[in-house]
């Protein structure tokens, strides 16, 4: 039975040597008379020799990738914990602070100084985090350009956000502030520092975009509405139930910068918890890609791998067989 299967196996290998042979024939005269083949495409030894090179090539690349995303989604979950324990204070700080001011309605006009504020990150590879804001203020202010009102300025706040609209709204925006979430753990103080450029810039009214943090997988793009430090100051009526002691405006104006400062601290710990969370999640998904590519690039791999063995054997074969009949 093993003659009988070896011999069969060895006539199966000299029919594939004769079929070879005459491919190798047909190619030869193809690169002769410039028929059936195109400069571009490489011949049947070209895709052997350096099919299994190239593979193996994108193989260790994919593989590397995969250790960095691995190792950014890890990074990313140990940031995760300390930033959504700042959020959780930041809001309960900030929350008490709103209910004691609210915003007083104001009217806008076509004269109105308008400004918006953008809340991005420095660094990408975070999903949606700051296409999100970046498109929502190129509708917004595509449409304000259309109707001819071109009367606001752009603090933006984050290098992704500056680079997004740079380009197509220069002209527009006033201050531009990056790395300002450098340190290990923002704090008051830094977002105080920051608030001065708010405080002093020259508006009326206008509104901070930015994204809350809603749970690990998504976030709400919010526009919270701010006003200049004269509007705010103008209308005092839900203060009414305060009394002042002498000096009160003074207070009144070292309260509107405290508020300003609070507000922006928090917003500032919405933008680094959502940062962190979809960082994660495309570190994650990245990783996951990158592991079915593996398996799909080594897979293939070994079969060209198994192919070259094959094709070298009936080589030989052939071969032998060629030299015992000139013999």
């Amino acid at each position: 039975i093993n003659a009988e299967y070896m011999g069969r196996s060895f006539f199966s290998c000299l029919e594939l040597a004769k079929n070879l042979k005459m491919l190798t024939r047909l190619n030869s005269f193809s690169k002769v008379s410039g028929l059936g083949q195109s400069k571009n495409v490489p011949s049947i030894g070209q895709k052997r020799n350096a099919g299994a090179k190239a593979i193996k090539t994108r193989l260790n690349a994919v593989t590397n990738i995969r250790k960095i995303t691995t190792s950014m989604k890890m990074i990313a979950v140990a940031k995760m914990k300390k930033s959504e324990d700042q959020l959780m204070l930041s809001r309960a700080f900030s929350q008490p602070m709103r209910e004691f001011w609210t915003e007083p309605k104001v009217e806008i006009t076509p004269e109105t100084k308008y400004l918006y504020v953008a809340l991005t990150t420095d660094k990408g590879l975070c999903g949606s985090v700051n296409s999100s804001i970046v498109r929502e203020l190129r509708n917004t202010f595509n449409q304000r350009i259309s109707e001819g009102r071109t009367n606001f300025s752009i603090i933006v706040y984050g290098e992704k956000g500056r680079a997004g609209l740079e380009r197509q709204f220069k002209k527009y925006i006033s201050a531009s502030l990056a790395e300002v979430m450098k340190p290990k753990r923002f704090n008051f103080k830094q977002a105080s520092e920051l608030a001065s450029t708010l405080i002093n810039a020259n508006y009326d009214c206008g509104e901070i975009v930015y994204n809350r943090f809603k749970n690990m997988i998504s976030f709400n793009t919010t526009a919270s509405p701010i006003l200049s430090r004269e509007k705010a100051l103008a209308d005092l009526s839900s203060l009414q139930a305060y009394t002042t002691i002498e000096g009160g405006n003074d207070m009144w104006d070292s309260l509107y910068e405290f508020r300003t400062a609070v507000r922006l601290h928090n917003y500032f710990c919405e933008t680094d918890t959502t940062e962190f969370s979809s960082r994660m999640a495309a570190m994650g998904n990245s990783s996951k890609s990158a592991g079915e590519m593996i398996d799909t690039l080594r897979l293939l791999y070994n079969r060209t791998r198994q192919a070259k063995i094959t094709i070298e054997l009936i080589e030989i074969i052939s071969g032998s067989v060629v030299a015992e009949e000139a013999a």
